[in-house]
């Protein structure tokens, strides 16, 4: 009992992974690398409002930063069990996660951005077209640069758009995405606090991503100069899908590394 006499708390032990997906994902789509990662870890990967099996409300879809804001109350929520918790995004999920690390930063141990958007993109990467067209194509595009998607895995990615009600979700989640994505002057500011977090990054590039470019990797980079990063020809955008064999070690080696060195950052 505390001094208080109310019961101590549970102690803090082990580490904890939150996973966010991206733009034409789901949180099923790490489960190839939590398999591999879960001997050690707890891993979390919800479906973000608009995709999967979450619920969206029928006002409206929510904003980048209304993410990256719930992004952070998953962390705090985590950080109260976990004594390290780290934040893994994919795509528009790595630019969430670079957001929310920006919010959070003194509690997250580590973060991987894979495939990451960045916060440069110009608002119209993210347009939809009349009834999802501009998206569907994309995604077409991005699945057939990816030579490693197993038949089950294509058929499973392409399952939402086919569904007329998960399509809808779905753009009306990236339309609120592409409205709030900040402009000029709110991607110059959001650099600056990018630039100033002070926690271990690891960037890992699947080099036949359509979607997002080397480009962004190379702002990425500029912007956050101590990163650690990776490149894997063979995979597309949906590196954690792929090549788990290769994403996984990666993280495993990360996580290890950062728990060390970001004690002594702290």
């Amino acid at each position: 009992m505390s001094e208080t006499g109310k019961p101590d708390p549970e102690p803090k032990s082990g580490s904890a992974i939150l996973f966010l997906h991206g733009r034409f994902g789901m949180g099923w789509h790490w489960q190839k690398v939590i398999d591999r990662l879960a001997d050690r870890y707890h891993c979390f990967a919800p479906d973000l409002p608009g995709f999967g099996s979450s619920v969206l409300e029928e006002s409206r879809a929510l904003s980048v930063f209304e993410h990256a804001q719930l992004a952070r109350n998953l962390v705090t929520r985590l950080t109260e069990s976990f004594e390290d918790v780290f934040v893994v995004g994919h795509d528009i999920g790595g630019s969430i996660a670079l957001i929310c690390a920006t919010f959070a930063a003194p509690r997250i141990s580590g973060l991987v951005l894979i495939n990451c958007a960045g916060l440069g993109a110009p608002a119209s990467a993210f347009r939809t077209g009349w009834f999802g067209f501009s998206s569907r194509r994309l995604f077409s595009r991005a699945a057939s640069a990816s030579r490693h998607l197993s038949p089950v895995d294509r058929r499973e990615l392409m399952a939402p758009w086919r569904a007329g009600s998960s399509r809808s979700a779905i753009i009306r989640a990236f339309r609120a995405i592409e409205s709030s994505w900040p402009g000029p002057l709110g991607q110059e500011s959001w650099e600056r606090k990018v630039s100033a977090l002070q926690i271990p990054v690891l960037v890992l590039k699947g080099s036949r991503d359509p979607v997002n470019r080397r480009e962004v990797d190379r702002e990425l980079l500029r912007q956050l100069p101590g990163a650690l990063y990776f490149e894997e020809e063979s995979c597309g955008h949906w590196p954690a899908l792929e090549r788990p064999e290769w994403v996984a070690p990666k993280l495993r080696e990360f996580f290890f590394n950062s728990r060390k060195s970001y004690g002594h950052m702290q």
